[in-house]
């Protein structure tokens, strides 16, 4: 179970991370640099989450096959082959999941982004529980992805691991 502490330290980063990161912007997609490189970074960034994560598509045209994943959840880095095994349990996990982007920025062959994500819990990807099965619940967090010639090549994942579990393990 995760504690009061280590959810005011997440949601202290979080907004740190935001501060940091977005320097003011106050739009839902802004960059220093507008070009047409960094719109594509950005669609890029936005279609890995909804093609390769929660639909499990694309990912040959999308995912670099030198990619790294660094979960700040966990602190582990996957390469590309153990990172799309466990987004392979997201389509089934989440079937009626839909994620909202807030605060995309570009910069470079950055793109930084916070998420919302919706569903119910349907597969017990998380280990909650059988009782969490079934449930609402709203997912958050921050993803930054370097993105090179089209493809993703790294990502960055700062999970709400306390906002979620703290729904699927609610009651216990």
């Amino acid at each position: 179970m995760f504690s009061r502490q280590s959810l005011t330290q997440t949601m202290t980063l979080s907004i740190a991370l935001t501060t940091v990161l977005l320097g003011g912007c106050d739009t839902t997609e802004c960059s220093p640099d507008t070009g047409p490189a960094l719109e594509e970074n950005m669609d890029v960034a936005r279609r890995v989450s909804l093609e390769v994560v929660f639909r499990g598509e694309h990912a040959d045209e999308l995912i670099s096959p030198d990619f790294v994943y660094h979960s700040g959840a966990t602190g582990q880095e996957m390469n590309r082959e153990a990172t799309l095994q466990f987004w392979g349990a997201f389509p089934a996990a989440f079937p009626d999941g839909e994620i909202e982007f807030y605060n995309m920025i570009a910069q470079d062959d950055i793109v930084m982004f916070q998420y919302t994500l919706h569903g119910t819990y349907s597969v017990d990807i998380f280990q909650a529980g059988e009782a969490a099965l079934g449930r609402s619940v709203v997912g958050s967090g921050y993803v930054t992805r370097r993105i090179e010639d089209g493809m993703v090549m790294e990502e960055w994942d700062l999970p709400n691991m306390p906002l979620l579990m703290g729904q699927l393990t609610a009651g216990e």
